[in-house]
């Protein structure tokens, strides 16, 4: 992560933090129904943080 600009490290970490949150979001109307078909626990965790983590890697120049 140290090679990721600081804007796209923040943009990314918040992106992650936002679809965290919005997979516990009850559904409007079903609140004992999450938003998400996924179920989070922590392997579905890790793999959305990697996921978004490195969204946008390919804008990087090198």
């Amino acid at each position: 992560m140290s090679s990721l600009p600081e804007s796209i490290f923040n943009h990314s970490f918040r992106v992650y933090l936002y679809a965290k949150a919005f997979m516990s979001m009850p559904t409007p109307g079903e609140a004992t129904l999450p938003t998400s078909p996924i179920e989070i626990g922590p392997t579905g965790l890790h793999a959305l943080f990697t996921a978004w983590m490195l969204h946008d890697i390919s804008i990087i120049d090198k």
